[in-house]
Order: C-alpha cells, then sequence, then structure tokens
C-alpha cells in the first residue's frame, strides 16, 4: 500500500484488510481428549452447534412455517470463557467439560480470510488520479509488484478491471481485422482489389484533417 502511494497515477487507496484484529484461539490437547474417550471432530461439531447454531427441522402451524435451531442459551456464551465451561459427550457417554482438554489464548490475526482463484488474497481498492486513465494506473500497479512483492506472490485483477489488463493491444487486432473486412467489401463492391486501396489509403488524411479543424475551431 505505501509503495502503490508513491505513482502519481493512482489515488484513492484502501482496504478493508487487517492482521491485528483481536482474536481467540482455541487450543486442543489431542492427548488428554484422546485420554478422555473425547472425540476432535464430534466436540468441534457439537462446540458449533451450541456456540453457533444449527438448524434441525420445520414444523406448520397456524398456517405458517416455522424453523427449529438448535444452540446455547445466551447466558451460556455471553463471553469469550464460556466455551470453556460446555460439555461434551466422550465415546461411554460421559460428560466432559472443554476446559480439560481445551484452553483459549489471546492473540491477533486478520480480519476476514478471503480467497481468489483458491488462492489466499487481500483486496485493494484505488481509482486512477486525475488526468491518467485507467490503463495508466493498472501499467503503475503492475510495475509496483514486480518491484516490491515477494517471491510467491502475485497480483490479480476483478471486475472492469480484470476486462482491461486482459485486453491488451486487443483493440489494434480488431482495428486491423476491420480494416481487412472492409477492404474485402469495398472490393467487392467495386470489382477491383486496387481502388478499394485508394479508399483506405485516404482514410488517415481525412482522420487527420477532421481532428485538426476541430482544435483549430476550439
Amino acid at each position: 500500500m505505501d509503495s502503490l502511494r508513491k505513482p502519481p497515477e493512482i489515488t484513492g487507496l484502501f482496504t478493508f484488510y487487517a492482521v491485528n484484529y483481536p482474536q481467540y484461539e482455541l487450543h486442543i490437547d489431542d492427548v488428554i481428549a484422546m485420554q478422555k474417550g473425547v472425540s476432535i471432530g464430534k466436540a468441534m461439531e457439537n462446540l458449533n452447534i451450541l456456540i453457533g447454531s444449527t438448524y434441525e427441522q420445520g414444523f406448520i402451524r397456524f398456517g405458517r412455517f416455522f424453523k427449529v435451531y438448535v444452540q446455547s442459551a445466551p447466558e451460556f456464551r455471553r463471553y469469550p470463557s464460556d466455551p470453556l465451561n460446555l460439555y461434551v459427550k466422550n465415546e461411554r457417554g460421559e460428560y466432559v467439560p472443554y476446559s480439560v482438554f481445551m484452553h483459549l489464548e489471546k492473540r491477533q490475526g486478520p480480519n476476514e480470510l478471503t480467497r481468489y482463484n483458491l488462492y489466499n488474497s487481500a483486496a485493494i481498492r484505488g481509482l486512477p488520479a486525475p488526468g491518467y486513465t485507467t490503463r495508466d494506473a493498472i501499467e503503475a500497479t503492475q510495475e509496483v509488484a514486480q518491484k516490491v512483492l515477494p517471491r510467491g506472490y502475485d497480483i490479480a485483477w476483478e471486475g472492469l478491471s480484470y476486462d482491461e489488463a486482459r485486453r491488451g493491444n486487443e483493440a489494434l487486432y480488431i482495428f486491423l481485422v476491420v480494416l481487412f473486412f472492409v477492404y474485402l467489401v469495398l472490393a467487392a463492391q467495386y470489382e477491383s482489389f486496387i481502388l478499394p486501396l485508394a479508399v483506405i489509403f485516404s482514410l488517415p488524411t481525412g482522420i487527420f484533417g477532421h481532428f485538426y479543424f476541430l482544435g483549430s475551431w476550439d
């Protein structure tokens, strides 16, 4: 972000990505869980239901459809340490508190995990500065990325910038193809392969004169 602010072609940079978001990380002791007969998969599934929720079924009453969700009561999931006070059944049907094989640790990390083309990514937004085109901003971004990004990192585009970055010299190729088809149409019309050349070669002069007189009028 600091490097992208230096080129004059780019302005209005911002991102919602942050790596210092306060979080709690759950640490599970597999050995103790195994000694207590607790399956880690079932323990996490149970914790997800208790802290979050799960949709079980629905029923119709009074002519309306009601959904049934299962979760802990609010007073049992009010504070970050509340999951340690919950219980899970082990293989013998006994209730084991999560605090026996799990503890919480405060840490900082990304506020969200986003992926683009299956890769972990961070979205950065920006605009071309006044007096510059989006193409200028794209090329400036690519130059900065080549110089600054370490090995294993790359940039990708989305939205209209994705189409414009892929386009490249596509407009030039389209112009040449259109010019070729115009030549074929004129050749069929004049029944000659030479006369259309006079019309095509006169176009640059006409276009130049048109813009020249427009500039003179302004």
